[in-house]
């Protein structure tokens, strides 16, 4: 309804979305539905609604660009630079890493038993807030290199902040056993 010009219609359906996805915690989803709401808001004008639902949006998913780069439209567009700045710094990181992530995934298809290559997805993965996908690509690296001890360590710092401390024990113990 949005790209048709039926803005009306878009911020009913919208705003049905959001009173369906708040609660606490709130539910798988709703940083898309509030990032929409939020370019709603920045199209029809609205700065203050457009700041509240994209701040949202990017406090569920730090990484995501779509919010990202909404959000920093909207702080330019109300004059707020610096935040702007800082907005725009992690849209860049997140972009950066998006490109990255299409060459590793080439390099990976070219060295499929390469378990460098695997952890570095993986951390891609875990740093944009996409932990399982980064923790799935850490066991990939370990079916190629059971003793990768890079593959180790990231696990088991994963494990710690996770507060699972007995497989971030194990892991440790094995990455320490990796030889150098």
């Amino acid at each position: 309804w949005r790209q048709m010009g039926r803005t009306g219609e878009a911020r009913q359906l919208l705003d049905a979305l959001v009173a369906e996805l708040e609660g606490p915690p709130p539910a798988p989803g709703a940083a898309g539905v509030f990032t929409e709401r939020g370019r709603l808001a920045l199209e029809m004008g609205d700065l203050e609604q457009a700041a509240h639902w994209l701040r949202r949006a990017v406090a569920l998913a730090p990484t995501d660009r779509e919010a990202l780069y909404n959000f920093v439209q909207c702080l330019q567009q109300s004059g707020q630079d610096a935040e702007a700045r800082e907005y725009q710094a992690r849209f860049q990181r997140a972009d950066a890493d998006l490109k990255r992530l299409g060459q590793l995934t080439k390099a990976v298809l070219r060295q499929p038993h390469d378990p460098a290559l695997r952890c570095e997805v993986a951390a891609l993965f875990l740093r944009n807030g996409q932990e399982q996908e980064g923790v799935r690509w850490l066991h990939l690296a370990l079916s190629e290199a059971p003793d990768y001890g890079p593959a180790h360590q990231a696990l088991a710092d994963y494990y710690q902040q996770a507060g699972k401390l007995e497989l971030a024990a194990h892991h440790r113990e094995l990455a320490r056993a990796w030889p150098h």
